[in-house]
């Protein structure tokens, strides 16, 4: 296998503690934590963005002082309505989540949990708002109805595109337990498992439209989980430290 580039980071990276994101909105950037518990920002489009202002810039590394160990990190659009829609840098730490903005240099917001981070994922769980989900299956009803194709057509695009303006919710994965928050950092969901989790993600399993939350602990079980309730369950021969949501084809 050849290497397509490569480059340094100038520290050691914490396994699994990786993510890319638009922090600027246009631009991707790779934020990592260090086996210090450090955080890394490469953004190789900086120099040329910052070459006049007065920000004091070297190079396309920079640092992030985190006052906590880093345990994970992800990155996701929490401000959907705000210009570029730029990706936040979402920062687990031993006791603490935080969502920060790279380019505004603030935090959105930051709050304790108590059982520790290990894993970070951001997305739409089906099962959380039984409203609005009976209310979007009420329109999908009567869309169905319609025999104008071309409607329906344009209606379901417009959901999709309604859809994507929704902040996320950030799932921290712990302790037997997986918390979420929602933008202000309000808690909005949590659930127990039956082990320390060592990773998530979020896939349609049962194809019904809406995402299910993985959930992979280190009693061997991925269980998977709509709302709160735990919809199917395998169980694996060792514990389960890496999840990854494959997409289908076309």
């Amino acid at each position: 296998m050849k290497a397509a580039f490569k480059f340094s980071l100038g520290s050691d990276i914490a396994p699994g503690q990786v993510t890319v994101g638009k922090f600027d909105g246009k631009h991707p950037s790779l934020a990592a934590a260090t086996t210090t518990g450090k955080l890394v920002l490469h953004s190789p489009h900086q120099n040329s963005k910052y070459q006049d202002d007065a920000r004091e810039i070297t190079g396309a590394v920079r640092h992030l002082k985190i006052n906590n160990r880093v345990t994970a990190v992800a990155s996701a659009c929490l401000q959907p309505m705000a210009e570029d829609r730029p990706d936040s840098l979402i920062i687990g730490t031993e006791t603490t989540l935080q969502a920060y903005s790279v380019e505004e240099n603030r935090d959105l917001f930051y709050v304790e949990v108590g059982d520790g981070i290990s894993t970070i994922v951001c997305g739409h769980l089906g099962g959380m708002d039984t409203e609005e989900e009976d209310s979007r299956g009420r329109s999908s009803s009567s869309a169905s109805r319609k025999n104008d194709s071309a409607a329906t057509s344009s209606s379901s695009a417009s959901s999709a595109t309604a859809a994507t303006m929704v902040p996320p919710t950030v799932f921290a994965g712990g302790d037997l337990s997986v918390h979420g928050f929602n933008t202000s950092g309000e808690e909005t969901y949590w659930t127990v498992t039956g082990g320390n989790i060592g990773a998530m993600a979020m896939v349609d399993v049962n194809g019904d439209g809406s995402k299910e939350l993985l959930v992979g602990s280190d009693d061997y079980e991925i269980r998977a989980f709509r709302g709160e309730e735990v919809i199917n369950e395998t169980t694996e021969s060792a514990p389960v430290s890496h999840l990854v949501a494959l997409q289908p084809d076309g």
